[in-house]
């Protein structure tokens, strides 16, 4: 990278280290076009550069958007990691803005590692008080992530009006890169409410076709294994299998990442 080049001071009155940005955001492109592993690295590396700095904000920059990259990795216990440190290191130097992400973050790990009442008022709070700064970017995911987590928590309404949030965020600021989630979360929302198959494998429809638009394999691997599961359930699993295999197939690293576990087991179902 360019900025490798240069002495790290040259840097300081610009914020943070474009060296730990670009290692950070690379990875996050890397992991959601389907290299999860080789993202993962560069994530870990935006991390060691940033404890190398001596600067308590960059590092409390790196470790929670390390969970934010995690989080939209689906790797609750890697998030958790990388959040506490975030959160430890922002409350201590008084950065609110990192305490606000590491504690959405962490909020959600919990509740996915069990911790459900606990890890969604985290959740929530962390939510409140990163909006509360000011910030607008990464809304869209702050409002799928809390949007699933309600789903999965069977409180439906909220989770549906988070979703639309999302979708308003998405669309007024332009922020496209989990466009695919929207529609796929959408799906799941209505098979809960046992919407007619046609109109959720639509909205899944849809989530396959942004993804592959955008060349997002993971996210296009989350839609196909969701769509799978409603063809298994209309006993349409040679359809299942032919729509999931070479989405799966098409990976060459990850393989004990959580989407791509959860799509082999059920490619090992259809066998």
């Amino acid at each position: 990278m360019l900025a490798d080049s240069l002495a790290d001071h040259e840097f300081a009155v610009y914020g943070e280290h474009p060296g730990m940005v670009c290692r950070v955001y690379r990875g996050q492109a890397k992991m959601l076009m389907g290299f999860p592993g080789s993202g993962a690295r560069l994530v870990n590396d935006a991390v060691t550069h940033a404890s190398r700095q001596n600067n308590a904000h960059d590092l409390a920059w790196a470790l929670g958007v390390a969970g934010h990259v995690f989080q939209l990795l689906h790797e609750p216990q890697t998030t958790l990691r990388f959040a506490s440190k975030a959160i430890e290191i922002a409350r201590d130097n008084r950065l609110p803005q990192w305490l606000a992400l590491g504690e959405r973050c962490k909020g959600w790990a919990m509740f996915r590692l069990g911790e459900r009442e606990a890890g969604l008022k985290l959740q929530r709070d962390g939510i409140r008080r990163w909006y509360e700064t000011g910030a607008a970017l990464h809304t869209t995911q702050c409002e799928i992530i809390l949007a699933e987590s309600f789903l999965r928590d069977h409180q439906i309404s909220l989770a549906r009006s988070h979703l639309e949030t999302a979708r308003e965020h998405r669309t007024r600021y332009s922020e496209e890169y989990l466009a695919a989630e929207i529609d796929r979360l959408k799906a799941l929302l209505l098979h809960s409410e046992s919407a007619p198959a046609g109109i959720v494998e639509e909205y899944l429809g849809n989530s396959l076709s942004i993804a592959r638009r955008q060349e997002a394999r993971l996210l296009e691997l989350r839609a196909a294994t969701n769509l799978a599961r409603i063809l298994i359930g209309k006993n349409e699993r040679g359809k299942a299998a032919d729509l999931i295999a070479p989405v799966y197939n098409w990976f060459t690293e990850g393989f004990d990442t959580a989407d791509l576990e959860e799509a082999k087991s059920l490619l090992d179902q259809l066998a």
